[in-house]
């Protein structure tokens, strides 16, 4: 059961975005939380404002809207069991590394095995003293939480979410959000 929400805000004006589009809907008690430069920045100052009773913190990119209750559940069930846990899905294209040659306009590329490629989402749920250890003393880039706990080696598990929930990256991902919030409404 969730208790408390702890939203991370750039400014004002977002925080007021976000509690119109609340408005009613939420009764759970929540802190406004300015944030940081950077994502990692953003959620150690929300982990510095966590409850001591707190057991699970899931952290949601609110850029990834489409998710669904039940993906909430099941990743924060296996995250109460192993720790840690997160949405991710099997990646189906194929991804290259790619190093520079002596043409600047072309480069060297190496195949990356699909069988070990994940496409990490949100949220991403761990238990509490995991995190904060995670987190204890990170001063480096990470785009993602997951990247802190393999910073002190501890595994992750893996929920592959049934329904997608793309993240908007690009004004022109609005479209594909709203496509897939007419088709998920039009087949219930």
């Amino acid at each position: 059961m969730i208790s408390d929400c702890i939203i991370v805000i750039r400014s004002d004006a977002q925080k007021d975005a976000i509690r119109y589009l609340l408005g009613n809907r939420t009764s759970l008690p929540t802190q406004w939380i300015q944030g940081g430069t950077e994502r990692h920045l953003s959620v150690a100052a929300a982990l510095d404002h966590l409850k001591a009773n707190t057991q699970l913190v899931f952290i949601h990119d609110c850029a990834r809207p489409l998710i669904t209750p039940q993906s909430i559940r099941d990743v924060g069930a296996l995250a109460a069991q192993h720790g840690a846990a997160t949405l991710a899905r099997t990646v189906t294209d194929t991804i290259k590394k790619i190093a520079p040659s002596d043409d600047s306009t072309a480069f060297h590329l190496t195949d990356l095995p699909r069988s070990e490629l994940r496409s990490m989402e949100t949220p991403q749920v761990f238990q509490r003293d995991l995190i904060l250890k995670a987190y204890k003393n990170r001063d480096a880039l990470i785009t993602d939480d997951t990247a802190a706990l393999a910073a002190i080696h501890h595994p992750i598990a893996l929920y592959e979410p049934k329904h997608p929930n793309p993240k908007i990256t690009h004004p022109d991902d609005l479209a594909w959000i709203e496509f897939l919030l007419n088709a998920t409404h039009t087949n219930q």
